[in-house]
């Protein structure tokens, strides 16, 4: 009820049938998983999708397993998940296409502090280093590499332009996984107070619930350093 944003829910409704998404799953799977301290996954959601076959589903579940933990130090060779495998072969051999862009595209008015916007888009690429990860290939095996934020100046794409057509060519333009940063961001300036903010990220590194937060972070970021935190 509270992921799908709706008052009550009948042990009998399919998920499907009452605004169920993928995404929308992925977040219930996750909670119900973590709340029992049981392993499930989409599919089980997917082919048991009444809270009642659900339930069933969550009683003959195996226990979760233990928590992810860091592997320290790192290797220099860190393998990509199965989808970012998938991913990285499109990019690599459908190279110019944007179906894996994932815009965010808003309207900001009032007062904007360019510099400080900037500065905060090069704070939140430093939290979170998957922001600035490319994804180059040895022998035609592909690996992650998070590469530092001292090179933001040279390798994060972050631009004022002058007109809705650069807007657009942002969200259409493929990144090149291999040496790209996965992050694009974009602002015109229509007037003096109003402003059209981009930020595209690449489905490698992000997902569309990754676009809330991410902004989140980048608004608080962006407040912080005009209050000159």
């Amino acid at each position: 009820s509270e992921v799908l944003g709706i008052e009550r829910v009948s042990v009998v409704e399919s998920f499907h049938d009452i605004g169920g998404t993928s995404l929308l799953a992925a977040r219930i799977v996750g909670r119900v998983s973590m709340e029992l301290d049981v392993e499930l996954n989409l599919r089980d959601l997917f082919e048991a999708p009444t809270i009642r076959q659900f339930a069933a589903r969550a009683a003959d579940a195996a226990p979760s397993l233990p928590p992810v933990t860091s592997v320290d130090p790192r290797p220099d060779h860190v393998p990509l998940s199965f989808a970012q495998q998938r991913m990285w072969f499109i990019n690599r051999f459908d190279s110019g296409a944007a179906t894996y862009n994932i815009p965010g595209v808003f309207r900001l008015t009032g007062d904007v502090d360019m510099t400080a916007l900037q500065s905060a888009v090069v704070d939140v690429v430093d939290r979170h280093e998957v922001l600035r990860t490319v994804f180059p290939d040895v022998d035609g095996v592909p690996f992650q590499r998070v590469e530092s934020i001292h090179d933001a100046e040279q390798k994060l794409d972050f631009a004022v332009v002058g007109s809705q057509a650069y807007i657009e060519q942002a969200v259409l333009t493929d990144f090149d996984a291999s040496v790209d940063w996965p992050v694009r961001v974009r602002v015109w300036p229509v007037t003096e107070r109003e402003f059209v903010l981009a930020v595209v990220t690449h489905h490698i590194a992000s997902d569309g619930e990754s676009m809330l937060p991410l902004v989140t972070d980048l608004v608080a970021a962006y407040v912080a350093r005009v209050a000159g935190e």
